[in-house]
């Protein structure tokens, strides 16, 4: 239960927050985006390459999730570099509060694409763990970037660890300036060989200075013997 819980947190923790912007004054796919979706920069818990404009405070609340409460604050500190700070809190018997700090680069833009790299480290009582995700976001719709389809890979490393640990994943998103439907797949690994399985489906109701998820979802890992099936809700505000 524990490993499958810091499995979780090792992706998609620092993910959860914040972004900084990018682009000129022209109105882009990704500018489109970005500036109308207060989480434009996460599909539920993973990671897009979309980020808001430089000088963007924001906050995320995710209660529950699996099987984590999630709160995490971020600020861009130019347009295309972010830090983030997160706190998550496991839920049920021998829960373990798990701290962690990133750093986000975008790496290349352009009107309906871009490429990122996060990198990060998080702590927990058995010590601190880094990670490097490399992510990619783009929008196929000819008006407002009102489908988006995102793929990340990363690679994560446990204190005492023998090995690096290799993980992907990537959601869909389609809809308009109203509501969005939300579809995520990811795979995730506990260290010790043993593969879990994430999926998310739902609603997204977004707005330029808040957005609200809401959806079901489950964390599987066969080997383990154990599953995690929940309902999901969270929010974000952007200042």
């Amino acid at each position: 239960m524990r490993a499958a819980v810091v499995a979780v947190f090792t992706l998609f923790g620092p993910s959860l927050a914040f972004a900084g912007g990018n682009q000129d004054t022209a109105v882009t796919q990704l500018e489109y985006g970005r500036e109308h979706d207060a989480a434009s920069d996460r599909a539920y818990l993973s990671p897009t390459a979309i980020t808001p404009r430089e000088g963007t405070w924001t906050l995320s609340l995710r209660q529950p999730t699996l099987p984590l409460s999630y709160l995490t604050a971020g600020y861009a500190v130019s347009d295309r570099v972010m830090i983030t700070a997160g706190l998550a809190v496991p839920l049920g018997e021998n829960a373990t509060t798990l701290g962690s700090a990133s750093v986000e680069i975008q790496l290349a833009s352009s009107d309906d694409a871009a490429l990122a790299l996060q990198t990060g480290v998080y702590g927990t009582r058995d010590g601190t763990m880094t990670y490097a995700t490399l992510v990619g976001t783009a929008c196929w719709s000819e008006r407002e970037c009102a489908a988006t389809a995102t793929a990340y890979v990363t690679a994560s490393l446990a204190p005492g660890a023998d090995r690096v640990a290799l993980t992907g994943g990537g959601s869909i998103g389609i809809g308009g300036s109203s509501v969005r439907f939300l579809l995520e797949a990811d795979v995730v690994d506990d260290q010790d060989y043993t593969p879990g399985y994430l999926g998310m489906i739902g609603l997204r109701f977004p707005g330029a200075r808040w957005t609200i998820d809401a959806g079901a979802g489950g964390l599987v890992s066969p080997e383990a013997e154990f599953a995690a099936p929940a309902l999901l809700f969270d929010a974000s505000v952007r200042m």
